[in-house]
């Protein structure tokens, strides 16, 4: 919960660089958290022994589940390295582990409730459920990758036994271990949320190639200018269109609604502005809709191509595809009620209601207990009209600019991606001003501690020459 303090002076951007640069903790942290980053990225583009790349696994196989695992893994998938699963496994863990922890599963609610002791059996249980996670999504890429043995394929192995199957398997398993063990170390040591700035490394380290890609593939439209021209015209549109989409999701990221709270005994406040608040954001399931979302709508797509040409497999293609009007459409509706369905389970109105009761807080005008929850309930739902379109449109706007424009969704601006990379950012900056912030009172409450030193030697000084007879007294 976040509290509205009286004025202090703030710290400008150059002011709060120079007290990070002279944290030597902070700046320890930082190098630890590059140099983890650095090693994450190097794995993720190294082969797994006796693969051979013939080309993008992404290129050929452009479905929505090789786009939304490379995504949440962090981008190994493309090399099929260790790190090609990567985290997406802890990922759906995670979210089942949070929807198990309401009250569908009473002793896991408890769990939640039962403080840092809670907190780690939960995180034993979610990695334990990540295990089956991770090996069926292996097996899944391992599969597709090759085509299923049938046909050409993006990757070649050098020996396709059983045997060998087993141990890519278990390498891309042990690969989302060892990353979820580098972004443990990240937040815990580091700088960060050391799970979305690996994700994040992978989002980013493949713009540049995406940017190229797109503008390859813009410059073949045919249009009556000359082919330089409407290479460039298109690209800036695309580029434009990214942009446009990265401040409108950092605005809709950032906007939080202010429902104000008091204590009891304090006394009646008349300025609203000088009491604490409860932040609830506009989008507040976050980019959790969107993955949910594009996981159902992946599951048949994926099934459908393992199966031979038949009319079964043609209805999900043509129906449920995200590159077809039809399949485009289920998914905004799919993420639409995801996103009420989800921000109610992470605000929780009843759980607050009954903290603000245990704990003597109420929001003014409004009675605790029940009233307070049907007030938040009621708050939640209307700033909801704004967030789950919002977060729907940043979803389907890439796929409508592909299907319009036939750019592969590979290629395209992936609403995920960019929710991604303006959480992961907004929460990095968020780290460094708080640093910058602990740091500065640091150096405050070091610097009153040397002025009372000094203060008090010199009452003390002064006191003595007070007490003490003058020197002519002396002779």
């Amino acid at each position: 919960m976040q509290t509205v303090s009286s004025p202090k002076q703030k710290l400008n951007f150059g002011q709060r660089l120079l007290t990070l640069l002279q944290n030597r903790d902070f700046m320890v942290s930082l190098v630890l958290t590059v140099v983890l980053l650095i090693l994450f990225r190097v794995l993720a583009i190294i082969p797994l022994p006796g693969i051979r790349i013939n080309e993008s696994v992404l290129d050929r196989n452009s479905n929505d589940f090789f786009s939304l695992f490379n995504l949440l893994g962090g981008g190994g998938l493309n090399q099929l390295s260790l790190f090609a699963v990567g985290i997406s496994p802890y990922i759906s863990a995670q979210i089942i582990m949070q929807l198990l922890s309401t009250d569908l599963i009473p002793p896991l609610s408890k769990l939640v409730n039962s403080g840092e002791v809670g907190r780690r059996k939960i995180e034993m249980i979610t990695r334990i459920i990540t295990l089956p996670f991770a090996l069926v999504q292996a097996f899944a890429v391992i599969q597709i990758a090759t085509n299923a043995g049938t046909g050409s394929s993006p990757i070649s192995l050098a020996n396709s036994g059983s045997e060998f199957i087993a141990f890519y398997i278990i390498a891309m398993t042990a690969g989302t271990y060892m990353a979820v063990f580098l972004g443990d170390t990240i937040s815990k040591k580091g700088v960060g949320n050391g799970i979305t700035l690996l994700i994040l490394s992978g989002i980013l380290s493949q713009l540049p190639q995406g940017f190229i890609a797109a503008y390859n593939v813009l410059s073949g439209i045919v249009i009556t200018l000359t082919p330089q021209l409407t290479a460039a015209i298109s690209f800036f549109i695309y580029f434009l269109a990214f942009l446009v989409l990265l401040f409108a999701t950092t605005f809709i990221t950032q906007a939080t609604r202010k429902i104000p709270i008091q204590q009891s005994g304090q006394g009646l406040v008349s300025e609203v502005k000088t009491l604490p608040y409860l932040p609830i954001k506009v989008n507040a399931a976050g980019v959790i809709p969107v993955i949910f979302a594009s996981s159902i709508m992946s599951i048949p797509v994926t099934i459908a191509q393992f199966q031979p040409q038949t009319e079964s497999r043609w209805f999900v293609e043509d129906y449920l595809s995200l590159s077809t009007p039809v399949g485009i459409f289920l998914y905004a509706v799919l993420v639409i009620l995801f996103s009420f369905f989800y921000s109610y389970i992470q605000i929780n109105p009843e759980r607050l209601a009954k903290n603000f009761e245990k704990s003597g807080r109420f929001i003014p005008g409004i009675r605790p207990g029940n009233d307070t929850e049907k007030h938040i309930a009621r708050v939640l739902i209307r700033i909801n009209f704004i967030g789950a379109p919002f977060l729907t449109v940043i979803a389907i706007i890439p796929y409508i600019v592909s299907y319009f424009i036939r750019l592969p969704n590979s290629l395209s601006l992936g609403g995920t991606g960019i929710i991604i990379i303006v959480t992961a950012v907004v929460e990095f900056i968020s780290a460094l001003r708080s640093a910058a912030t602990a740091t500065n009172y640091q150096q405050l409450r070091r610097n009153l501690a040397i002025e009372v030193q000094q203060t008090a030697k010199q009452d003390s000084l002064e006191q003595l020459q007070k007490e003490a007879p003058g020197i002519g007294n002396l002779w």
